[in-house]
This record gives structure tokens, C-alpha cells and sequence, in this order.
């Protein structure tokens, strides 16, 4: 995950390289509050934007119990 141009960008991919379609993306605030939600594409992408200046938490969370996290600094964010 990154920011930039007020957007958070995601690219999910399981270990064997096959992109997550209809993973569940939630961005966490540093409080451990959801404060944005979306759906990977066919190409494991999603693009939201940045809900909030504050350090965030990406989650990926895709089938068969995978789970992953990313963290994104407040500093990251840009303006």
C-alpha cells in the first residue's frame, strides 16, 4: 500500500503470485477505528482515499483465512 495524490493505493496478491479479487480492504485510524472500506478488483488493486491525516492501518483481509496488514505513516500522507 501507498499514498499519494490524497489516495491510498493497494496491490494484494496471494504467495503464489495470484492477485486477491473481492478482498476486503479496511483502513484502521491510530485509535484502531475503521474509518475506510473497500473491494480489491480483478487485479488485486483498490484505490480509496485518504479518510483522515493520522497514521493508518491497511488490512487486507482475502479467502481462506489470509489476512494481511500494512502500516502508512501519518508522514506518508503528504499534504
Amino acid at each position: 500500500a501507498y499514498a499519494e495524490n490524497g489516495q491510498i493505493f493497494t496491490e494484494s496478491y496471494f504467495p503464489d503470485g495470484q492477485h486477491v479479487e473481492g478482498g476486503a480492504i479496511e483502513i484502521l485510524d491510530s485509535q484502531d477505528q475503521k474509518v475506510a472500506e473497500g473491494i480489491t478488483d480483478k487485479e488485486g488493486k483498490c484505490v480509496l482515499p485518504i479518510p483522515k491525516k493520522d497514521d493508518l492501518t491497511v488490512v487486507i483481509n482475502a479467502s481462506m483465512g489470509h489476512k494481511s496488514t500494512f502500516k502508512l505513516k501519518k508522514s506518508e500522507l503528504g499534504e
